[in-house]
Order: C-alpha cells, then sequence, then structure tokens
C-alpha cells in the first residue's frame, strides 16, 4: 500500500513536502518537549526519496524513549505506518534506534528515536559501514561504475578507523555478499573493488 500521494514531478513532490514540513516539524519538536527529549529536525532531503522529511529526538535513558514511542502512539494526528526496533533487532553493526515511517496530514515522514549514546555512536563508528553497503547496493543496481568507486572511497576514509579489512567484511558479508553481486555485473564494476580482496 502506498502511503504517499502521486506527484507528476519532482518539483510537486518537494513542494507538498516544503509545504507540511513546518506541521512534522513542530509536531517532533512538541513530543520531544513533552517527553524529555531533543529534536533534530534536518532541512529537506533531496537525494533519497524514502526520507524527504526527517527528523530524530534524541533521550538520555532507554526508557524515556520508549516513553517517546508510547507519546506518538497515543497522539491521533500521528499515524503509525512503519515500525521498527532497532534495539530488539540491532542492525550488523550494532547500530540501534526506534525508526518509523508516520504520516502527519497525508505527508509520509521518517521519525527516529535514540539516546544521545548511541547518536554518538551513529556519528564515529558501526552505523558509516552500514550507510557506505546501503548506497553502494543501489549503485549496483544502477550499475553506476562511476558511484560505485566514489562510494567505495569514500567507504575506505570514514571506516577505515576500524581497521583496514572492516570495510571488506562489512560488504562481503554471508547474508548480502555485496563483492559476490559487483563481480556478477561485469568487470567495469569488480576493478572497483577488487582492491578490497
Amino acid at each position: 500500500m502506498n502511503y504517499q500521494p502521486y506527484f507528476d514531478t519532482l518539483e510537486e513532490l518537494f513542494t507538498f513536502h516544503k509545504e507540511k514540513k513546518l506541521i512534522f516539524d513542530k509536531k517532533v519538536s512538541d513530543l520531544a518537549a513533552n517527553t524529555n527529549g531533543t529534536a533534530l529536525i534536518p532541512g529537506l532531503k533531496g537525494y533519497r526519496l524514502t526520507d524527504i522529511v526527517r527528523a530524530t529526538i534524541l533521550y538520555d535513558s532507554i526508557p524515556d524513549m520508549y516513553h517517546g514511542l508510547q507519546a506518538i502512539d497515543k497522539d491521533d494526528s500521528l499515524r503509525i505506518i512503519e515500525f521498527n526496533d532497532r534495539y530488539q533487532e540491532h542492525l550488523d553493526s550494532g547500530y540501534r534506534d526506534l525508526q518509523l515511517a508516520v504520516s502527519i496530514n497525508d505527508m509520509v515522514c521518517e521519525l527516529q528515536l535514540n539516546t544521545h549514546v548511541m547518536a554518538f555512536v551513529k556519528e564515529h563508528s558501526g552505523h558509516r559501514g552500514f550507510e557506505v553497503k546501503r548506497e553502494l547496493v543501489a549503485a549496483i543496481a544502477q550499475s553506476d561504475a562511476g558511484r560505485c568507486s566514489e562510494i567505495l572511497f569514500l567507504g575506505r576514509h570514514s571506516v577505515v578507523a576500524d581497521g583496514p579489512d572492516h570495510l571488506k567484511d562489512i560488504l562481503d558479508d554471508d547474508r548480502q555478499p555485496v563483492l559476490h553481486q559487483v563481480r556478477q555485473i561485469g568487470s567495469g564494476l569488480a576493478g572497483y573493488t577488487i582492491q578490497l580482496d
């Protein structure tokens, strides 16, 4: 089921979200204030259409974070469309959050709930590997060798603190072997990853 309205152009899509974003931003700010959280509300996002409008509420503790989740669930102006509890089912990198897709005024937005500590970890360690892998999978699907090269370059420099083999391990895990996918597409893309072997 598609919860977003249909738009003929990207310009219409962004105009719709820009007009409604203030409502979402106010709701997130109010929720954070009422549940002892801190609202982090960025501007519109243009490179991933799944979360054009998004925000994060940070909490001092896990119980406070789940209290915030209860407040969202009880709020009649928000409808939870999707919910991922990554504290119960964390990512391979160990990163955790509560990730929601919520509908407000016919607009679907991403809302993450987390602790200040995990947000710090996200910015300084394991989540970067997840982001590199996600972006590389998308570039592979588009057979975009240039983008693959750029992502691998950034990946080498953003996850290098975890050791020289960490990026290769992230990309070649048993459940979703990205390097194998690249090699199946063809030698043009495989050349960008051969240096990781």
